[in-house]
């Protein structure tokens, strides 16, 4: 399922937000590749952002920040929308 994209032109890059999801990139070119990528195949554009996220680590290594559920009660598949926040 292709989520709603909006995009957020900043001074040094772009924030685009993709559902829930919020990514940052600093080069036009490497954004609109991500976003033909996730338009070829959503899912499994989600499925590699989600398991590579920066902030999924559960606390580690130290310093970084733990998944916190984004609504209280959901489990980690219903929330996988909601689970990433990566800059490029």
């Amino acid at each position: 399922m292709i989520r709603d994209l909006t995009i957020h032109p900043v001074l040094n890059g772009f924030v685009v937000q993709v559902g829930c999801q919020t990514l940052v990139f600093k080069k036009l070119a490497h954004m609109t590749a991500e976003i033909e990528r996730y338009y070829g195949n959503p899912e499994q554009v989600e499925k590699e952002y989600i398991a590579t996220a920066v902030n999924k680590t559960k606390g580690e290594p130290a310093g970084i920040a733990t998944l916190n559920r984004a609504y209280a009660g959901q489990t980690e598949q219903e929330e996988s929308c909601c689970a990433t926040e990566r800059s490029f």
